[in-house]
Parts: C-alpha cells; structure tokens; sequence
C-alpha cells in the first residue's frame, strides 16, 4: 500500500505544477506587456534612464580593456624567450587562463623585426602592423582594435589585442567589447578617431593615464536604441521568455491529461501552438518561410516546409497509436491501405515540387529542412497503411520482405539517380517502380523493425525527391544567370534595386562598414547579386565606398548622374567590351548610390579586411 501511494503522489501533483507554470505563464505575459508599454508611453524616461550618467561606465570596461591587451602583449613578451613550439602553448594558456575580459574577443602575436608573425594565438581580424607605440587603438571601417606592443629580444615586438567592436555586418559581432556593453546596459557604442567624432555632451574621450593634449587614445559616444528598436527588443525578450514557459504548461497538460481523445486534443493544440510560436521567431523564420517552400494544397499546413513537418509528425503520432491498437483485417481496412500506399509516392513528387532553393546555396539545415518535412508526411502515410492490415497480434518474428523492401528501395533510388533529367525530372512509370518496396513494408512485422524498415524507405524516397528538387533549382537559377549576359533583363534584380533607393538607411552610413551593412539586410545581398557601393556628396564625389564587384561604368560618368538631379527611378546602361554584353542597372536615395551588375557572383559573406 505504502510503494501505490508513493507510485501516485508524483502524479497527483501533475495538475498542481500545470497550474503553477500557468500563473507563471501569466506573470511573464504581463511582465512583458508592461515593459513595452513602458516603451510606448514613457520613452524619454526610459531612454535617460539607459544612457550612462557619466564616463565612468565606459572608464571602466576600457580599463579593462587596456588591462587585458597588456597582460595579453607581457605574456607575448615572456613567450618570445621560449622555443617556437613551447611559445605556442605559452600564448594560448595566456589567451584562457587569467582574463578579466572574459567572453570578450582577444588575442596575442609575436612578430619577427621585419613583421612577420611568428607564434600566436587567440583570434587576430587582422595582422597589426609595424609600429612602436605602446598602447594604440586601431580603427577601420569594420574593426575596433586595441593594441598593447612589447619589445621583445631579437628586436620583435608581442602584440596583445582585444576587440572593442565590430559592425553588424561581420560574423561573431557578440564577442566585441562594445556588444557585451550593450548586452549589460542596453546602449551601443560609437568610437571615433582622436578629433573626429561629433561635438556633443555625450562624448567621451578616453586616455590611459590622463588627457594631455595629444594623448587622447579613441572617442566613445553611447548610442541608446531607439523606441521601435527597443520596443522590438522587448517583445523578443518577452517572446522568448513566454514561449520557454508556454513549452513548460503544454508539456505539463500533456502528461497530465486523460489517456484518449483528450490527450490527442492536446496533442494537436500543443503541435499548433509550437508551430506559429517558431514561425513568428527570426531564429527559425528560415524554416517556416514559404521562400524556400509552398504548396497550396493544405493551405497554412503545407506553406513552409516547418508546417509541413508539424502537421507529419502529429500524423505519424496518430498512425503510430493506431498500429499499436489493431485492427482486424476487413476488405475496408485492405482497400485503405491500397490507396494509402498508390498515393504515398505521388505526395512525395507534389511537395518536393514545392522546393526552392534559394540564390545563395543550400544549406545543411535548409536541406534537412525539406527531407524531414517530406519524410514524415510519407511515413504517415505508409504507417497507416501498415497499421490497417496489421492484425490484431503483433507478430514476433521478422519477415525476409522487409530487408528486401529496404534493399529495393535503395535500388530505386540509385535508378532515380540515372533516369533523372533537368527537363521532367523522372518519367512518369518510374513512381510504379517504388510500389514493391512501399508494398514490402507493409507485411506485419515487429514494431520496431517495422518502423525501421517504413522510415528507411520512405527518407530514401525523400533524400532523392530533395537531390532533384535541388538541381533543378540551381539549373533554374543558373540558366536565368546566362540568360542575363545577353538583351534579356532581369525583372526580379530591377524591383528589387528600385526598393533599395526608394528605402535609404535611417542614418546616412559614414563608413564602408555601415554600408555593407546595409547592403547586407536587403534582398538583393541575400540572392547573391553582385554590387559597388557608394556614398555620394552632392558635389559628385564619394564619401565612403565600397566594391564587392567591378561594374564597367566610368567614375566620371557616375559622378555626373549623382550631381544631375539624384533621380530615384533606376537607370538601365548597356555596354559592349571585350568581355562580352553585360548590363548595368543604377539606383540612389537621397543619401546612397548603389549600382548592380546582372552577372551573379558570389561574394564572400563576410566583410573584406
């Protein structure tokens, strides 16, 4: 009696934890309905209240900073005494052990007299340069670096070095000293050359022991965000922390429900709800867009390949309950599982038409994305059907058709990889040739070899309805790229540009690092459309640049198209060279120039150093 009651108290305090995750669940929702409407009501308040009252916020993590980069440069020092090898170990137990920086980016080298590295360790966004001052910050138009340099014997120097920021446009932005601060106090900052930054109260300048003249190291300007900014913050907090708890009370009802239809009901609700909370997520927006995948059929259920897979798994979850059920072998039950399995192969053709590769390559994800998703909708299918003629026994011995139905499969696939075309993909009478390996998995067999045997056949078939789905995308992408080297213009890469003139930056990009960060959020750097980049003064010349492709138009006639009226309709130009036809299509705002050669080439994701 004692070993029931204490069997039951665990789950008779189920309903009591679902109750309490649900008033948590309330209290986050409110917590996050307030702070936004905070934002919205009280903005000036909570700005002041997020700016730094004075410099000592920022005094104290650049002295830290500089700190870190002296350890980093001493340590160097002392490593350089050492063989190459032990200095190797040296600088990489100094770059681990013994930081007050810790999660900030840092790291160490030891140049020959001539500036050749030697040994190093840590990560370096670029390679310091020869010089002999002791502590400097180094500034380019996507990088903050802070420099400490030590002599070393031989005439060498050690070089320790900590990243202050970083643009948005590079990877790893998160290990920048300016983004930690931002993460702790919810303003960024702006550095600025010794003299350039802009006069204001809220500059600071920062000097290592006092500010003598001349002997400011860098300026800092803190940049709170703003109220649509910092609104959107708040709600993915707030998001975030809602859909942690909302997982925790459907998780909890889940185990708490009835044995049944209650639980099934429950089942769903939680699949639908898990589903619109990762397509309103940016972290998973990739997987939920119909960009990549749409098929209209099931209307919501199929128009992104992350629908499409919510929708298979509840599916396969019910087909799954219904094999372990039973049911007696009636001539309903027989013809059902006919038609399930004459339609499982056509549904894998009509949505792994639904498919489409984006310009910029396919991923690993994006394209277990799509497998998946066609995988489980075939496997419920193909379940159901072995579940209606299962029986009423589970049979305890594994059949030789079930290997055998593996094996043709595997052989179909390689078929379909032969019989394939860019012009129709697989003939018509090749979906009959996966009937026997579909019919095979149908023999009652063990549960688990069973679902083995369903699982192997049906990704099999997924994995070669995606290969194709894959290839005929990128011939698709790569005929309309030969298609553009010629008269025919490109209707997509034209809109595109004309809404990137019509939607300037909020603020006017200063450095090639902002502008490829704005290049970078639109659409035409996602499909991998080559660009130069300028920003242009009225008088014709330009104020910060940028290439990530050569596009054959003369600077002379660029600067009179930006000083003859700053149209905003894109210009089409045409020209004939050596190189072949090509053309070139223009767009500027009030503030930018950019121009977008048809050509595709793909650049590097990643800012030039």
């Amino acid at each position: 009696m004692t070993a029931a009651l204490a069997a039951r108290r665990p789950r008779a305090a189920l309903p009591g934890a679902a109750a309490v995750a649900s008033l948590v669940l309330g209290a986050v929702v409110v917590t996050g309905m307030l702070q936004v409407r905070g934002i919205e009501c009280c903005w000036p308040a909570v700005q002041a209240g997020r700016m730094p009252r004075d410099s000592s916020q920022l005094k104290d993590a650049l002295a830290v900073a500089v700190t870190e980069a002296r350890r980093l440069a001493g340590r160097g020092m002392t490593a350089a005494l050492l063989s190459r090898e032990a200095a190797f170990d040296e600088l990489r137990e100094a770059v681990v052990s013994g930081t007050r920086t810790r999660g900030v980016e840092g790291g160490v080298v030891i140049l020959a007299p001539d500036g050749e590295p030697l040994a190093w360790a840590g990560r370096h966004r670029f390679v310091p340069a020869r010089d002999t001052a002791e502590l400097r910050a180094v500034i380019t138009p996507f990088y903050v670096s802070l420099e400490a340099r030590r002599q070393t014997p031989g005439g060498g120097s050690a070089v320790g070095s900590v990243l202050l920021d970083a643009t948005p446009a590079v990877p790893d932005r998160d290990h920048a000293l300016s983004a930690r601060f931002e993460a702790a106090h919810g303003v960024a900052l702006r550095f600025y050359a010794p003299g350039l930054a802009p006069r204001g109260d809220d500059v600071f300048d920062f000097c290592p022991t006092r500010c003598e003249p001349g002997a400011t190291l860098l300026s800092v300007q803190p940049a709170p965000p703003t109220q649509s900014d910092a609104k959107l913050a708040a709600l993915g907090a707030a998001t975030g922390r809602a859909g942690a708890a909302l997982a925790l009370v459907l998780l909890l009802v889940v185990v708490t429900a009835p044995a049944g239809r209650w639980r099934w009901l429950v089942t769903v609700a939680a699949a639908w709800t898990v589903a619109r909370a990762m397509q309103d997520s940016t972290r998973w927006a990739g997987l939920f867009s119909p960009a990549s995948f749409y098929r209209p059929m099931l209307g919501g259920f199929s128009a992104s390949a992350g629908a499409l897979t919510a929708l298979g798994v509840v599916l396969l979850l019910t087909a799954a309950a219904v094999w372990r059920r039973g049911f007696a072998r009636r001539w309903w039950s027989l013809a059902g599982a006919g038609l399930l399995v004459l339609a499982a192969p056509y549904v894998v053709r009509y949505f792994g038409r639904g498919i489409t590769p984006p310009a910029g390559g396919v991923g690993f994800a994006l394209w277990m994305s799509w497998e998946v998703a066609i995988a489980t909708s075939a496997m419920a299918l193909v379940l159901a059907a072995a579940a209606l003629v299962r029986g009423t026994t589970e049979p305890r011995r594994l059949p030789w058709i079930l290997p055998a139905a593996c094996a043709w499969a595997g052989l179909a696939a390689l078929a379909g990889l032969w019989l394939w075309n860019p012009y129709g993909a697989w003939p018509e009478w090749y979906t009959f040739v996966w009937l026997p390996a579909l019919v095979g998995v149908l023999v009652p067999a063990p549960r688990p070899w069973a679902v083995l045997g369903i699982a192997t056949v049906a990704g099999t078939a997924a994995a070669l309805v995606t290969w194709g789905a894959a290839v005929e995308g990128r011939l698709l992408l790569a005929e309309r790229d030969a298609l553009g080297l010629g008269a025919v213009s490109d209707p997509r890469a034209a809109s595109l540009l004309e809404r990137l003139g019509a939607a300037p930056p909020a603020t006017s990009p200063r450095t090639a690092g902002e502008l490829y960060a704005w290049w970078l959020a639109s659409p035409l750097a996602a499909d991998s459309y080559p660009a130069s980049l300028a920003v242009w003064h009225r008088s014709g010349e330009p104020t910060a640049e940028i290439r990530l492709a050569s596009v054959d138009l003369p600077p002379s006639l660029l600067a009179a198209w930006v000083r003859s009226g700053w149209a905003r309709a894109p210009v089409t130009s045409r020209r004939r060279g050596s190189r072949g036809s090509c053309r070139e299509r223009l767009a500027s705002s009030p503030r930018t120039t950019s121009g977008s050669r048809r050509l595709r080439r793909r650049p590097p994701h990643r800012a030039p150093v």
